[in-house]
């Protein structure tokens, strides 16, 4: 898969993960504000507590890029990168690739893990 791809998800997946958290916490300080709870000293707390996988892909996450992507995979698993072998070229004179990884050296890689 392309990291244009991979970036295009995980920007839309932390759009979504975001909303979900900002909409969680309106709606607990709406349930807490129609209990006659006083949500004045609650807020401030509520505001700062976050899905830590929300940050993980955010703006500032050590997910939020591809060069980054891979220094985590690099760091935390044993990567096997995948091989690249020229198809030729097509009708357009573009380099077609076809992009392999070695399950061998997949499965040895999981099993040291």
């Amino acid at each position: 898969m392309p990291d244009s791809t991979v970036q295009f998800i995980i920007d839309k997946y932390y759009a979504v993960l975001k909303r979900s958290s900002d909409l969680f916490k309106e709606e607990v300080l709406t349930k807490l504000g129609n209990a006659g709870i006083d949500c004045t000293l609650i807020k401030p707390i509520i505001e700062t507590v976050d899905d830590p996988s929300v940050e993980l892909h955010g703006p500032q996450g050590p997910l939020r890029s591809s060069y980054l992507r891979h220094q985590q995979y690099s760091r935390f698993f044993k990567y096997v990168p995948p091989q690249g072998f020229s198809l030729g070229f097509n009708e357009d004179n573009l380099n077609r690739v076809f992009h392999y990884v070695s399950i061998e050296k997949t499965l040895k890689a999981l099993l040291e893990d």
